[in-house]
């Protein structure tokens, strides 16, 4: 990792390792820092003291053994022969980490149920992180950001999702939690994840091709990335402030909407930039779980499908870097949208739903229903966060908590329709308005055609009676598919 210049003497923690913090209960911790090398320091928390010795770059770390949850808030001590520090009201719980792009990066004070979620966020048990933007070509060794205790004015500008899911994990765990927000709005999948799992992935060969174009352009870039990333935020913030400005003006003046060149050397499709930044500082932190709220940037004709390799790519290369390869990692599916290409958000929500099935410890909310056809923003954020918040308890923390809608177990021909059996259905299958839409039946010749549905118990009959033998059924294929098949915990 690339190391910030510090005065020599200096013992100075990670900014992830400061007051207000939760550590992960239940698992071993990493505490770690920086110091003259050669130094002896000392950890002291609950009971615990470890003691290491910084290594020529100044680097230490010690591992305190596995702590109890713990919602009164304590001291650790980290001492030198030199200096002494103090982090302050640390408790310990279930530590998540929250990423993507936009919509998981969404404000609080920017979503629909605004007022009410702001009128109850008084909640010690709660504390919030946000990973301030960084990129870079190479692995930074922190992040600037810190911890505070959720409150009115702290939660407003977090992520809602993230608020939303770490509130009723809280409530249905009675532990503290913990929740760190690094996302950034308008970022690519591949910006998430390293250069080397990137090119480990033969499947990925667009994004091989512009690792070694960036690389043959810029030989550079290792030492330099930094300056590119600033100069390229730089663009960013002039972009935003021009956009910010267009959108005030009334539609019938406003002209082409400002456009954000990608001409800088890094931007928000370099792979492994976020990774770099925004992450790898992250990952001697023990966590929970991942939340992943991205895929916009993504979907389009040229990437929707490449999608699912780069979102497996992903799920592991951040499993391999936590050292834990059953790290949970919880996807949204994107809402419903009215995109300019007819499928593309079909498409990228069927790679999501695949990688969801193909790797363990995963699980995707479906969100269709949840978006605006109009706003790739959509302010309905609350359902999303709970919609999270029940696969984690249902599926990490073994809740009896309902969290998966009607999923497709199997289907059989029979008299010219097909027939759907669903698992997950708690007990009953339900129709929105007792009528159900969106399904499509093909025969061996793949086109599509709109097809009937009624339900039997938990199953569900489909047919078109101008398709004579149906091979193929696809539900709610629509960049604005409305869902219409429910189960009794009215999850669709």
């Amino acid at each position: 990792m690339k190391p910030h210049p510090r005065a020599e003497s200096e013992l100075r923690l990670p900014a992830i390792l400061s007051d207000h913090m939760v550590l992960q209960a239940g698992e071993a911790c990493r505490v770690w820092g920086w110091a003259k090398p050669g130094l002896d320091v000392r950890v002291h928390f609950d009971g615990q003291s470890q003691e290491a010795r910084t290594d020529v770059d100044g680097r230490w770390e010690v591992i305190l053994q596995p702590l109890q949850a713990c919602s009164i808030g304590r001291r650790m001590v980290v001492a030198s022969d030199q200096e002494c520090k103090f982090v302050e009201d640390v408790v310990v719980g279930e530590v998540w980490l929250g990423s993507g792009q936009s919509n998981m990066a969404m404000r609080v004070d920017k979503t629909a149920d605004a007022e009410v979620l702001l009128a109850r966020a008084e909640r010690p048990a709660l504390r919030l992180f946000t990973v301030e933007w960084n990129g870079d070509w190479v692995p930074l060794e922190d992040v600037q950001g810190k911890w505070l205790v959720a409150n009115a004015d702290a939660v407003a500008p977090f992520s809602a999702v993230l608020y939303v899911f770490g509130r009723e994990l809280s409530d249905g765990l009675k532990r503290p939690v913990g929740l760190i927000n690094s996302s950034v709005g308008g970022s690519s999948g591949q910006a998430w994840v390293a250069q080397s799992a990137v090119l480990a992935e033969p499947r990925l060969p667009r994004l091989h091709a512009q690792i070694q174009q960036t690389l043959e352009e810029h030989p550079d870039i290792a030492e330099r990335g930094g300056e590119y990333y600033r100069a390229w935020y730089k663009e960013f913030l002039k972009y935003w402030d021009a956009l910010q400005a267009w959108q005030k003006l009334p539609e019938d003046t406003r002209g082409p909407s400002p456009g954000l060149s990608e001409a800088t050397v890094m931007n928000m499709m370099t792979p492994g930039m976020f990774f770099n930044g925004m992450v790898a500082p992250l990952t001697p932190f023990n966590i929970r779980g991942v939340l992943w709220y991205q895929g916009e940037k993504n979907a389009n004709s040229g990437q929707a499908y490449e999608y699912r390799y780069l979102l497996a790519t992903l799920i592991n290369c951040w499993r391999k870097a936590w050292g834990k390869p059953e790290l949970p990692c919880y996807c949204v599916q994107l809402p419903d949208f009215d995109a300019p290409e007819p499928e593309s958000w079909s498409v990228l929500r069927e790679s999501i739903a695949c990688v969801c099935d193909e790797l363990s410890h995963t699980g995707m909310a479906v969100a269709i229903g949840l978006g605006d056809p109009k706003d790739i923003h959509p302010v309905n954020k609350t359902p999303v966060g709970s919609r999270l918040a029940r696969l984690a308890l249902a599926q990490t923390y073994e809740r009896p908590v309902a969290c998966f809608g009607p999923m497709l177990r199997e289907s059989r021909a029979e008299d010219g329709r097909l027939r759907l059996h669903f698992n997950h259905c708690e007990g009953a299958l339900l129709a929105e308005g007792d009528t159900l839409s969106g399904f499509e039946v093909a025969g061996d010749e793949g086109d599509f055609v709109s097809a009937q549905a009624c339900i039997e118990g938990e199953s569900v009959l489909v047919w078109n009676d101008e398709v004579a033998k149906p091979a193929y059924v696809r539900y709610a294929w629509s960049n604005t598919a409305q869902p219409s098949l429910f189960n009794a915990a009215s999850l669709p």
